[in-house]
């Protein structure tokens, strides 16, 4: 890796922990839509967890369209009724095709069940620091 794109990824990670916006929401239980450009919803899909979890888990899905300024992908799980944001990923999702601007699929596996007010979102970390959040997936 290049030292720019290591620059890029630590800039983007201390926006992501130090910056993370404010979501305006309309009403309790109510979460709000995110439309984005960069990528497309593949749903939330439950699975039976890997060991040692095991019990149910959940399959977020996601394809970009193009990866031409983004670094990586988080997994936000924002609860609509507290405003709480918690990032479910530890570390950041590295994008795939962020080297020729291809279109990629990803999924995480994740253990919080979404529902009316519970949600999953994806944030788009980008080259230079900022994000985008989309959703919910």
């Amino acid at each position: 890796m290049n030292r720019r794109l290591l620059v890029a990824i630590a800039v983007a990670l201390m926006v992501g922990i130090l910056a993370m916006p404010a979501l305006g929401l309309a009403a309790p239980s109510q979460c709000p839509h995110f439309s984005c450009t960069d990528l497309t919803s593949g749903g939330v899909t439950p699975i039976r967890c890997p060991n040692p979890l095991n019990g149910t888990c959940y399959n977020v899905h996601w394809t970009t369209r193009s990866e031409t300024d983004i670094v990586g992908f988080n997994v936000i799980f924002l609860d609509c009724n507290k405003g709480t944001r918690t990032q479910s990923n530890t570390f950041l999702i590295a994008c795939s095709g962020c080297t020729d601007g291809s279109s990629q699929s990803y999924s995480f596996v994740a253990t919080q069940k979404p529902n009316d007010h519970l949600r999953y979102y994806i944030e788009v970390v980008h080259v230079f620091g900022g994000t985008t959040t989309c959703g919910p997936v």
